[in-house]
């Protein structure tokens, strides 16, 4: 069945209020499982939760202003088509943005296996699995070793191995690693993935197709392991990575605009536009333009692998999505003139998120507080 595109989104708006319908969740649902882009594209309207204008749609609207009423306006702003819809994911934002994280734990069968089931449109706090019939293993919780169905889980050092005992399972997980952690999983192939804060990974248990398929929302360090007769495929947003066996960077924390950095090997980035092959120490620029190559600096683009993050001229606005993703709290400018300012430095994860706030009042006219829910406001 072929869903327009408004229809998806209007669904993902309504899941995000918690009024959608358990027939459409269920058709919602099954959109984004088979559709790699419907998934982006409902990380891409979470991530807007997370902007300074939502906090400031959250305090100005009122406690009368309720889900339905949000609908009904953003459904009168398609029929208009005069205002952008981003601001009715911002309304969305102020309503949801007032209840908090619920985790359930439960225990099946075997008394090491522990699930976490995250209630719909919050972020988790911890590393997460989701295995293909939608149960969420924490793996902060495991210890070491867990058998969940047909799949065999083991974690070590913050990295994630796993086994499927089901030989013909072509079934799709995902790791999801919050803001604040990175984690390490190596596929059942042997390619190793590194993913930084804030990303996930959509993966089969097994690559049993002529191609190995993954898709990447965030950022991660891929070591692809060498395959010539199955070529490996990284899905974005708006390109698709092709390698052989090499060793790349893949960047979509900025929603229209995606960077692929080569390490080593050869790469072939498509775009719905155009082509090329990337040379290492280059790294490939995408957009809805198409896409273009320049060398980059590794010691700065894959410094986050060593916890550590360099800005070059970036705006305070900027930097602020940095830190919420960077430390798992979250930071937000009080008012557009501070969040115009620009800033460039090193922001160092093993230092508290106090150090780096205090490096920026020493080079930028700026003040911070923490209010009462814990959001730290730059002012």
């Amino acid at each position: 069945m072929s869903l327009d595109r408004d229809f998806i989104e209007n669904l993902i708006i309504q899941d995000i209020c918690g009024t959608i319908a358990p027939s459409d969740k269920a058709v919602l649902k099954d959109a984004i499982d088979n559709n790699p882009e419907l998934w982006l594209l409902q990380q891409a309207m979470m991530r807007k939760l997370q902007t300074s204008e939502v906090q400031e749609a959250r305090r100005q609207l009122r406690e009368s202003f309720t889900a339905q009423d949000i609908i009904r306006e953003e459904r009168r702003r398609r029929r208009t088509r005069t205002i952008r819809r981003s601001g009715a994911i911002a309304a969305v934002a102020g309503v949801i943005a007032f209840f908090s994280a619920k985790y359930i734990s439960f225990h099946s069968s075997s008394d090491t296996e522990q699930v976490m089931v995250i209630a719909a449109g919050n972020e988790p706090k911890q590393v997460v699995l989701q295995l293909p019939d939608g149960r969420k293993i924490a793996l902060d919780t495991i210890q070491e070793k867990l058998n969940v169905g047909h799949v065999a889980i083991s974690t070590q050092s913050s990295t994630l191995s796993y086994q499927s005992t089901n030989t013909n399972n072509k079934e799709r997980a995902t790791l999801i690693v919050p803001p604040g952690k990175d984690y390490k999983i190596h596929l059942n192939d042997g390619t190793e993935i590194h993913l930084n804060s804030g990303t996930r990974l959509i993966f089969p248990l097994q690559f049993l197709d002529d191609s190995r398929e993954v898709t990447i929302d965030g950022e991660a360090y891929v070591k692809v392991a060498p395959q010539p007769d199955q070529p490996f495929i990284v899905h974005l947003s708006q390109a698709t990575v092709q390698v052989l066996g090499t060793e790349f960077n893949v960047n979509t924390y900025s929603g229209g605009v995606q960077k692929i950095a080569l390490v080593n090997g050869a790469v072939k980035i498509k775009t719905k536009i155009d082509s090329l092959v990337l040379k290492p120490g280059m790294e490939a620029v995408t957009t809805v333009d198409g896409v273009k190559a320049d060398t980059f600096d590794a010691s700065e683009v894959l410094a986050w692998r060593e916890g550590k993050y360099y800005i070059n001229d970036a705006t305070l606005e900027e930097v602020s999505s940095v830190l919420t993703r960077w430390y798992g709290k979250t930071v937000v400018i009080d008012n557009k003139e501070t969040g115009r300012q620009r800033f460039t430095g090193l922001i160092d994860k093993s230092q508290k998120i106090e150090v780096t706030l205090d490096g920026l009042k020493l080079t930028n006219r700026i003040d911070y507080y923490t209010d009462e829910d814990g959001v730290i406001h730059i002012k």
